[in-house]
C-alpha cells in the first residue's frame, strides 16, 4: 500500500478522534435543549463537506486506477496474441555456409616461378611470359634473374 494512503488513514483517524472529543466536550458543557453550539455546528458542516470531497477524490482515483488497469489488460492481451502469431511463423531456412579455402600464397608463388622457368626454358621472351601469366614484365624478369642467380 503506498505511503500516501497511510497518511490519509492517519489523518482520518485523527479527525474522528477530534470530532468525538468535541462532541463529548460539547455534550458535557451542557446545552440544556440538546442543540449544538454554533461553532460545533459549523465544524460539523465543514467536516461533512471535507468528507464528501474526500469521497469524491477517492472515487476519481478508483476510476482512474480501473481505467488504467483495463488499458493495461487489453494491451497485454494484444501482446499475447502477437506473441502467439510470431511463434507460429517459421523462419526461412538458413543456407549452409560455403567453405572457401584460400590458396596458400606460397603455393601460388611456387607455381608462378615454375611456370616462368618452364616458359623461359622453352625459349619465350619475358614480355611473352608476362602476357601469358598476366603478371607485370618486371616481376617475370625478377623471377628469371633470381633463377639465373642460383636462387
Amino acid at each position: 500500500m503506498p505511503w500516501i494512503w497511510w497518511v490519509v488513514i492517519g489523518a482520518d483517524a485523527l479527525f474522528v478522534v477530534a470530532l468525538a472529543w468535541l462532541l463529548l466536550k460539547a455534550g458535557g458543557g451542557g446545552a440544556a435543549n440538546g442543540a449544538a453550539p454554533p461553532d460545533l455546528s459549523k465544524f460539523i458542516e465543514e467536516s461533512q463537506q471535507i468528507c464528501q470531497e474526500f469521497d469524491r477524490l477517492l472515487n476519481e482515483k478508483r476510476d482512474l486506477v480501473h481505467s488504467t488497469l483495463t488499458a493495461i489488460d487489453s494491451r497485454l492481451a494484444e501482446l499475447s496474441a502477437m506473441e502467439k502469431r510470431l511463434s507460429e511463423i517459421k523462419p526461412p531456412p538458413v543456407p549452409e555456409p560455403r567453405v572457401v579455402r584460400a590458396e596458400d600464397p606460397a603455393d601460388s608463388v611456387r607455381e608462378f616461378r615454375e611456370k616462368v622457368r618452364r616458359m623461359a626454358k622453352d625459349g619465350k621472351a619475358p614480355a611473352d611470359i608476362a602476357e601469358a601469366t598476366g603478371r607485370p614484365r618486371g616481376e617475370v624478369e625478377l623471377v628469371l634473374g633470381l633463377t639465373e642467380g642460383g636462387a
